[in-house]
């Protein structure tokens, strides 16, 4: 059961169990707000309303207490003011009726959360994706582009050596067809001859002179060379512990010469201080003799500036990562300050407006609101003080009436 005080608009809600309670002390009470004396009185199903001076008469049908009193209040042109309320005896119902009109509040995820999560959390991870899709992109990028760039510059590396090589071997076969009389114990000794034979290319390369390659015993006799200890003697045997495992490998190279044909391919080599470098030989037979002209040189004299450009690359793609960080955790600083900042004041507001409704639908019609927000915020604040001025002089209008 659920009585309004006229006085002062106090809900209150009798349970079945408290109605003897009542009656044992004279059907009536005191309003806790105003003080106001209501009393209950029982009939045969009629409802009257009273009132005398300071005390408030309402009917109460004892026949039948479990059907619900009905209270409604309607305004009309003429100022005729009616309250109806409902309530009944189910404890579900009346506990939720408790609840709601007792300002009690779902705690559920609330705006805050909802405001961080669809402008901070999701334009982040949104932020980030791209960041890392993007960065993603730019490496492999700089990493095609540094793999083509090597295989072009070996390319044309590769064929200027292959030119020179050819040129050195035209330039053998002029000079021994016009010095026949020279012998290839002498190659290396002559130095006109030599100065033909043997001419640097690059810094570590420089072309030489040798016999066909034997297939049968899998030497190769060197004539004129840079170095002297392989003049006369088998490159094979020699170059043995500078090959190491690799000496197979070029070999199949080298044999390839035999067949007229001008092999070229890259393979390792250890340095006097057991460092293992990857060399390039290129070999071109010289017409109408047995022997080869041949070069070899490092590889990484082709690719030294494409490595050098490579770090370069890499540093700089290191470094435009970190600043796209700092940008992304300064721009999540700034939106979580930003966004924190306006969740904050709107449900603070909201928050204010729900307490004062709260506090209204009580009965405490006096209370102040203040928001001075110009926004959405602000109309439902003006809305609810002009809902809080026309109860309050309803109240009026009905007690002036009675």
């Amino acid at each position: 059961m659920s009585i309004n005080c006229e006085e002062c608009g106090k809900l209150y809600h009798i349970p079945p169990d408290k109605i003897e309670k009542i009656r044992s002390l004279g059907n009536k009470f005191k309003c806790k707000e105003c003080g106001h004396i209501i009393i209950l009185k029982d009939t045969d199903g009629e409802e009257e309303l009273s009132d005398k001076g300071n005390i408030t008469e309402v009917s109460l049908n004892m026949e039948d207490v479990s059907e619900e009193l009905n209270v409604s209040q309607d305004i009309s042109k003429s100022s005729e003011t009616s309250v109806e309320r409902n309530s009944g005896d189910d404890q579900k119902s009346e506990k939720k009726k408790l609840i709601e009109l007792s300002g009690l509040k779902f705690k559920g995820f609330g705006l805050r959360g909802k405001m961080l999560i669809l402008f901070l959390i999701i334009p982040l991870m949104l932020m980030s994706g791209l960041g890392f899709f993007s960065q993603q992109q730019m490496e492999i990028l700089t990493g095609e582009i540094n793999k083509n760039s090597i295989k072009v510059v070996k390319s044309l590396a590769e064929e200027n050596i292959a030119a020179k090589v050819r040129s050195v071997a035209l330039q053998c076969r002029i000079f021994l067809y016009s010095h026949p009389e020279i012998l290839k114990e002498d190659f290396n000794y002559s130095p006109d001859f030599k100065r033909i034979v043997v001419q640097n290319i690059g810094e570590t390369g420089s072309t030489f002179l040798g016999e066909l390659p034997d297939t049968k015993n899998m030497s190769w006799k060197i004539w004129a060379h840079m170095n002297p200890m392989f003049v006369g003697k088998d490159f094979i045997t020699e170059a043995s512990s500078s090959l190491g495992s690799y000496k197979d490998k070029f070999w199949q190279i080298i044999e390839q010469v035999v067949d007229g044909k001008e092999p070229k391919g890259y393979y390792s080599w250890q340095e006097d201080n057991k460092k293992i470098t990857e060399k390039f030989i290129v070999c071109s037979k010289i017409e109408g003799t047995s022997y080869v002209v041949a070069c070899t040189t490092n590889v990484n004299e082709f690719t030294h500036s494409i490595k050098i450009m490579e770090d370069v690359v890499k540093r700089k793609t290191i470094n435009t990562r970190n600043i796209n960080l700092l940008i992304l955790v300064g721009a999540l600083v700034i939106m979580g300050l930003t966004i924190s900042i306006y969740a904050y004041k709107l449900t603070k507001n909201i928050n204010y407006l729900t307490d004062a409704a709260d506090r209204i639908s009580v009965g405490e019609l006096d209370a102040e609101i203040k928001v001075t927000s110009k926004d959405e915020i602000g109309n439902l604040a003006d809305a609810i003080s002009r809902m809080q001025d026309s109860l309050r002089f309803s109240m009026e209008r009905l007690r002036r009436r009675r």
